[in-house]
C-alpha cells in the first residue's frame, strides 16, 4: 500500500485512482460519455464507455488488492472488488459489441 502525505493524496486520486476507485478523471469521462447516451444514441460515446469499461476492469486485475480479496475474502472489500470489476467488464464488454455492430448502441 502507497503512504502518500495528505497535500498529495487529492492529486493521486485524480490521476492514479485508489484501489477501491479509478482515477478521478476516468469518471468524469464515464459521466460525460453517459451523458452524452442519455441525449442520443451516439455510436462515439458507446464505444468510449467500452474502451473504459475495459481500462477499468484491467485496473482491478493489476491492483494488488484484487487477488488477496478472492484468496481471502473479506466481508467488506470482497463485495466492492467483484462488484466493480463485474460491472467495468460488463460496461467493456456492451461497449465492444456497440463497436463491431457499426453503431448500433441497441
Amino acid at each position: 500500500m502507497i503512504r502518500l502525505p495528505p497535500d498529495r493524496l487529492a492529486t493521486h486520486q485524480w490521476i492514479v485512482g485508489t484501489a477501491l476507485s479509478a482515477p478521478n478523471v476516468m469518471l468524469v469521462a464515464q459521466t460525460a460519455l453517459v451523458a452524452a447516451l442519455a441525449v442520443r444514441p451516439l455510436p462515439w460515446a458507446a464505444r468510449g464507455l467500452g474502451a473504459l469499461g475495459g481500462m477499468m476492469a484491467a485496473g482491478y486485475l493489476m491492483e494488488a488488492g484484487f487477488p488477496e480479496a478472492i484468496r481471502q475474502p473479506d466481508r467488506e472489500k470482497t463485495p466492492i472488488l467483484l462488484g466493480g470489476f463485474a460491472l467495468a467488464l460488463a460496461m467493456g464488454l456492451l461497449g465492444s459489441r456497440a463497436a463491431r455492430s457499426r453503431g448500433s448502441i441497441a
